[in-house]
C-alpha cells in the first residue's frame, strides 16, 4: 500500500549523518575560531623568518664553494712548486753541474695557463749549501695568488784537481788515466 505524501513532516537524518544538524550552530562572522588559523602577523613572522634563514644557506653555500676553489689552488700550487723543484735538481744532474747560482721564470704551458713560476737559487752562510726558492704564481681576473716553496740543497762539488776516493785510486776531471 502505498502512503500519501505528508507536507508537514520534516525530515530528520540519522545521527552523525552529514546532513545532520551540528550540535553547536555557527553565528555570524565567528563561525571559525580564531585557534585554529593563523593571524597575518604571524604570517609575516614566519615568512621573514624563511627568508632570512634561505638568505642565510644560500651564503654559506657560497662561501664554502669559494673556499673550496682556494683550497684547491693552494693545492695545485703547491704539487706545481714541487714538481719545478724535481725539474731543478733533475736539470742539474743532466747537465753535470749541479745547481747553479741565480734567477729563472716560466710558465707551466697549456696544461695551467694561469700558473707561472719563478725561481732563486742563491748561496748560504753555510759552506756547500744553496738556498732554492721557487715561487709559483696564479694570477686570475679578480686576483693574484703567491705559493713560495724553499729548500736547502747541497752545492755541486768543486774540484781543483785529482781527489783519492776510498779504493785508492785517482779520480781526475778529465783526460785519462795513465796506463
Amino acid at each position: 500500500m502505498i502512503r500519501p505524501i505528508d507536507r508537514g513532516a520534516t525530515y530528520t537524518p540519522p545521527q552523525g549523518h552529514l546532513l545532520a544538524p551540528s550540535p553547536r550552530p555557527l553565528r555570524g562572522r565567528r563561525a571559525i575560531s580564531r585557534r585554529s588559523a593563523f593571524t597575518v602577523i604571524e604570517m609575516i613572522v614566519a615568512m621573514v623568518l624563511l627568508a632570512v634563514g634561505i638568505g642565510g644557506a644560500v651564503l654559506a653555500v657560497g662561501s664554502s664553494t669559494r673556499v673550496s676553489g682556494a683550497s684547491k689552488d693552494q693545492t695545485v700550487m703547491a704539487l706545481l712548486a714541487q714538481r719545478r723543484l724535481t725539474e731543478i735538481e733533475t736539470e742539474g744532474v743532466a747537465s753535470g753541474n749541479g745547481l747553479v747560482e741565480g734567477s729563472d721564470g716560466g710558465d707551466f704551458g697549456d696544461d695551467y695557463p694561469d700558473f707561472s713560476w719563478e725561481q732563486e737559487i742563491t748561496t748560504t752562510d753555510t759552506t756547500d749549501l744553496l738556498q732554492v726558492t721557487v715561487r709559483v704564481i696564479h694570477r686570475t681576473r679578480a686576483q693574484e695568488r703567491t705559493f713560495e716553496l724553499v729548500t736547502l740543497r747541497l752545492a755541486p762539488p768543486t774540484s781543483t784537481g785529482n781527489t783519492a776516493n776510498t779504493t785508492g785510486n785517482t779520480t781526475g776531471t778529465g783526460g785519462t788515466s795513465g796506463g
